[in-house]
Parts: C-alpha cells; structure tokens; sequence
C-alpha cells in the first residue's frame, strides 16, 4: 500500500459500507464499496462528482431521473471535477452535461469506493488503482436541451416515478442513495 493509499484506508477504516457490487467496465473490472455518509473522503482520492436527481410532479408524485448509457440504465449522472471547480459545482455541470437539466444540489448523500481488480490494458493511462466518486442529492430546475453534450456517452435522460423504478436494472448502491435522498427530500 503506498502512503497515499494508507491515508483512504485510514479514513475508510472506521465506517461500516452499506454494499459492496463488482463493477465490470471496458477498461477494468473493479470491487466497489457503497458508503451512505455526510464525510468526505480525501480530496486526492475522489475523481468523480454524481447526483441522484429529483422531481415532483403536479399530482405531487416524487420522479428520479434515469439515464441510459450504452451499457446500462443508472441514477446517479456526473462526472470529473474540471480545475478550481468545487465539488457541487462538478455535479451540476455535470448533470447538465449528460441530462440537459439544470438542477440546485442538496446534500452529500454518500461515495463509493472503487479498488481496481484486473490490469489495464497496454498503454491505457487511467486513474490509480483506488479512487472514489461522490454522490449529492438534486434537484431539478430547468430542462436545457442546448446544455447537453450531443456527442456524450449517455443515450438519454428521462423522469420515472419511483414505483416505476423496477423495470430498471438500478444497482444496490444506487437505491440505497435513492432512499436517502427520499428521505432528505422529506426534511
């Protein structure tokens, strides 16, 4: 373990993870680690900003929105913080960027932990073997279709009421972030 490696252990020793997932990207297959805390990890570790975004409807109904990428369906858009840009100022460029709509960011609902399991391939340059994303809750303001990249990875973005959510393939992780994010929705 190198001495930066040891100051995210250290930090993550004393809290208890609420899911661990495998994660298969094309690049690399990783084990993750949900954590649902108001902490943040060390600075040098986190290398993406995301947020679970919600919506209430006229009838009063809460939505989420879902995003589809080529691979899958998820919660949680966002992305890597640009130079001198605060954490909630990522998440909601971010968001823009991949959904088209502008959203006020809430509270930290969380990270996961990411601990690369299977070599990169030869001459791939990527984040170190560990690293961590955050996830804030959201919500949303303004659709923006000029504000989303049109040559992004995500296919779409879309609003889905909560007892709709089962007929996507949502991980662990991401509802029990929904659930707290629920639930700070209700504060």
């Amino acid at each position: 373990m190198s001495t930066s490696t040891d100051t995210l252990h250290t930090f993550l020793t004393p809290l208890t993870s609420q899911w661990t997932e495998i994660a298969d990207w094309p690049l690399a297959r990783f084990a993750v680690s949900g954590y649902q805390c108001n902490q943040l990890p060390p600075a040098a570790f986190i290398t993406s900003v995301r947020a679970i975004v919600l919506r209430q409807t006229s009838e009063q109904r809460t939505e989420v929105l879902v995003v589809q990428d080529p691979e899958r369906y998820h919660i949680i858009p966002g992305g890597r913080r640009e130079s001198g840009e605060t954490l909630t100022t990522t998440a909601a460029r971010e968001v823009l960027e991949e959904t088209g709509w502008q959203v006020t960011i809430g509270d930290l609902l969380g990270f996961a932990h990411f601990q690369r399991l299977t070599p990169l391939p030869p001459g791939v340059a990527f984040t170190g073997a560990e690293f961590v994303q955050l996830v804030y809750s959201a919500t949303a303001e303004r659709y923006h279709a000029e504000g989303r990249e049109k040559d992004g990875y995500e296919i779409s973005a879309t609003f889905v009421e909560i007892t709709q959510l089962d007929q996507y393939n949502i991980t662990q992780g991401e509802r029990i972030l929904l659930k707290a994010a629920l639930e700070k929705s209700t504060d």
